[in-house]
């Protein structure tokens, strides 16, 4: 009916279900992603030890070939083996989450939605049955290939004793540690980065005061608080019984508080500057408020004046901007005296939808408040006088600065409300800090599970460098003790043995990295105040996995140094 007032004004339709669990899909691929990670090491690992051990047991499985044992029973009987590894590890696992459940719902944040009907059920039987078998078939199945391919007559005729794992499978284990290397690397950035944001948001400036700050949230009834008039009246005998309290030295109220989702949002038009168009009507966040709200919750005021108690109802009306709304729409400009009101202009208006809104002066100016999350941006916004609210706001954020630890402040403040009206029901009394936390506790979930799924993988690409090299050392201890046995020193042995598991760990790195470049890239709605190609994060991960990754490959080419030549040689 009105198209140029309806330009730019659409509908999305979202389900219920989306609507409830949104922000968290993204948060949940990710902690998905690193645990996948982390399974996958684990299956190398495990896929690593097999290979060694079915080079081990080549002289059974050539004696049982010998014997007319048929390929597909030696794949079978090694698949075995590593299905068994695996569903005790599946079992293992499903009794380390049902112990886990109770603790990740306590220790998680209270905002992520549908947390306490997480539970062990028929979903998580069936798709932890299905892992652990498939990992088991996927990563046993090149162990059951190399076993059922072994070289009978060379094998008997070594009676047994062989050089170790042979070329193929050596490069098949050196594989099996690059990959874990490399999915440590990335698990490890995307820790690092999620642990630079969460250090970035502790030091942000919300814009308020939090100590001594206790918020309480009301919600008057509508058959009891029909008109301005008396809401303003219950507000007021309110804050006259909150400034009794001893310790209290302000109170306030205000529609909309910092960290909750409700706020008023109002379309705006400057007196001297409207908009043209309905799409360009700007939009701004609206604070309605008692007088002593800003310095109840300790927002500065940068010039001008406040809002005061003998503001009368009748007007003048004074409002307060914040400094996004200065650099929005009044930049380079004096901003005291401009006028706006709180709807689009007249001409704009269908002609029976032309209402007298008021025009509302500009008085003073006040600091940004970060008012949805500490990683957004401030966005403009305006305070006006409760007194001057033309919409009967009902339900209010109270807010009192006190000199008392705040948990002792929740009994009088509820008491307050009930002196002045019996049977008003008080919704929830919190400290601002408590609030805080709250606020701040998504990211550092995010950040300690993501780190310590990174800690675990690396700990676990460590094992992986650490068996490859002992088994790099048991293949060549006859090598080895014939080399100490003619004078070769046990520093160039150490290089040269421990130099394999380095060279690997540095490809392991250098996949890791580039892989890691790729898929932070995913992370940019969860990071704030470091870049998805954080140069120090990256140089530390690298630096840090290599240290480490060399001591794991030191240890047994250490201990390689120190063998008796003479025992080395005899046990050949």
């Amino acid at each position: 009916a009105y198209p140029d007032w309806n330009e730019g004004i659409g509908s999305r339709l979202v389900p219920v279900r989306e609507q409830i669990v949104q922000g968290t899909r993204g948060n949940l691929w990710i902690l998905f992603g690193a645990v996948g990670f982390v399974l996958l090491i684990a299956c190398a690992n495990i896929a690593s030890l097999l290979l060694a051990r079915a080079t081990e047991a080549e002289r059974e499985m050539a004696v049982r070939t010998a014997l007319g044992a048929h390929r597909s029973r030696i794949v079978r009987l090694v698949l075995s083996e590593a299905l068994l590894l695996s569903a005790a590890g599946g079992l293992l696992g499903l009794w380390v989450c049902h112990l886990g459940v109770d603790a990740i719902q306590a220790w998680a944040p209270g905002n992520i939605p549908r947390l306490g009907e997480v539970s062990v059920n028929a979903q998580v039987l069936g798709f932890t049955l299905a892992v652990s078998l498939g990992t088991g078939l996927l990563f046993g199945l090149l162990p059951a290939l190399h076993a059922s391919r072994v070289d009978i007559e060379r094998v008997l005729k070594e009676g047994g004793r062989t050089a170790g794992l042979g070329g193929r499978h050596h490069r098949a284990q050196r594989l099996f540690v690059v990959s874990e290397v490399a999915l440590s690397v990335v698990l490890l950035v995307g820790s690092g980065l999620l642990l630079r944001t969460f250090e970035n948001l502790l030091e942000v400036e919300p814009g308020f005061e939090l100590q001594g700050r206790v918020a309480m949230h009301v919600s008057l009834p509508q058959a009891s608080y029909q008109g301005r008039s008396g809401v303003t009246g219950f507000l007021a005998r309110l804050h006259e019984e909150l400034d009794a309290i001893p310790g209290v030295q302000a109170s306030g109220s205000s529609v909309g508080l910092p960290f909750q989702g409700l706020m008023w949002r109002k379309l705006m038009t400057l007196e001297d500057r409207p908009a043209a168009t309905m799409p360009e009507v700007p939009v701004v966040d609206l604070s309605i408020v008692t007088p002593h709200y800003l310095e109840a919750l300790g927002i500065p005021l940068q010039r001008g004046r406040a809002l005061l108690e003998s503001d009368a109802p009748e007007g003048p009306y004074p409002a307060l901007v914040n400094e996004a709304f200065i650099r929005a729409h009044l930049p380079n400009e004096d901003p005291l005296g401009h006028r706006l009101r709180l709807g689009p202009p007249d001409y704009l208006l269908p002609a029976e939808g032309t209402t007298e809104l008021p025009w509302y002066t500009i008085v003073g100016v006040v600091g940004d408040v970060r008012r949805w999350n500490l990683g957004a941006e401030p966005i403009p916004e305006v305070f006006i006088h409760q007194r001057h609210d033309m919409d009967v706001a009902r339900e209010f954020f109270v807010v009192a600065h006190t000199s008392l630890p705040p948990a002792d402040l929740s009994d009088g403040m509820r008491q307050a409300v009930w002196n002045v009206d019996r049977d008003q029901p008080v919704a929830w009394v919190r400290p601002m800090d408590t609030m805080y936390s709250n606020m701040v506790a998504p990211p550092r979930f995010n950040a300690a599970l993501v780190a310590a799924f990174g800690v675990t993988a690396l700990i676990l690409a460590l094992i992986g460098v650490y068996g490859l090299m002992a088994n790099a050392v048991s293949a060549r201890t006859q090598e080895i003790g014939l080399r100490i046995a003619l004078g070769a020193r046990p520093r160039q042995l150490l290089k040269q043995v421990a130099g394999q598991g380095v060279l690997d760990s540095l490809a392991g790195i250098g996949i890791g990295l580039l892989a890691a470049l790729a898929l932070t890239r995913l992370m940019v709605s969860l990071l704030f105040g470091v870049e998805p190609l954080d140069p120090a994060t990256y140089l530390f991960v690298m630096i840090s996995v290599l240290l480490m990754a060399t001591a794991a490959a030191s240890v047994p080419s250490w201990r390689a140094t120190r063998l008796d030549p003479t025992v080395a040689l005899r046990e050949e």
